[in-house]
């Protein structure tokens, strides 16, 4: 069944197709509108920083990354008068940083509806991006019916990468990418009893080292 979607509910569709983003909450150049036709969703430009150009070879990609193009591509195709434009990265300099450049952006009304951040506590209380609290509670139709999220978006993502609950009690991000302490340890089984091991010492990184 067709239906309509707002600007805000492609968050939905980004997170069974590109494993989420996080949303800037500033219009964009072309408006989105959203009392589309049936079958045809919003309409207009999509604008996204992924901090990387996508297809293109970079200093910072010196292999060229397409798979989020394709991704963009399969979004269009199901729904027709959507245009996804990737935007050139943000890159910080001692005169822009990060926070001073959603800031400004925010201000400027300048900011691309999607973004990638590293953090959120510079800018959520400055109502520049959208809560993805409900969002993450609702059903996600781009996931097949009894896959993780499918039901509830929030549980496509194990609990230790769940987005960020910020001060309000909302969440605001969409998680593409986890830098935590989360650590596992794969290791040959045979190997380790040849050596008289049960497994990995549960020690220190220079004890497990030792025992390899």
């Amino acid at each position: 069944m067709n239906r309509a979607l707002s600007r805000r509910q492609f968050l939905i569709g980004t997170g069974g197709l590109a494993a989420g983003l996080i949303a800037a909450c500033a219009m964009p150049a072309a408006p989105m509108e959203d009392d589309a036709t049936e079958g045809s969703g919003m309409t207009g430009e999509l604008t996204i920083d992924m901090q990387y150009v996508p297809g293109k070879v970079t200093a910072d990609t010196p292999v060229a990354l397409h798979e989020i193009l394709h991704i963009a591509s399969e979004y269009e195709d199901m729904h027709p008068g959507v245009e996804v434009i990737f935007e050139e990265p943000f890159k910080a300099t001692e005169a822009m940083t990060q926070p001073t450049y959603f800031r400004a952006g925010a201000a400027a009304g300048t900011l691309p509806d999607i973004t990638f951040t590293y953090g959120l506590t510079f800018i959520y209380d400055k109502d520049t991006i959208v809560p993805t609290t409900e969002y993450l509670n609702q059903p996600n139709h781009y996931i097949p019916a009894g896959q993780p999220g499918s039901s509830r978006w929030l549980d496509q993502w194990f609990e230790d990468v769940h987005p960020i609950v910020l001060a309000d009690g909302n969440n605001y991000d969409i998680p593409v990418g986890w830098g935590g302490p989360g650590l596992v340890i794969a290791y040959n089984k045979e190997i380790f009893a040849e050596a008289g091991l049960s497994g990995p010492p549960e020690k220190t990184y220079y004890d497990y080292y030792q025992a390899c």
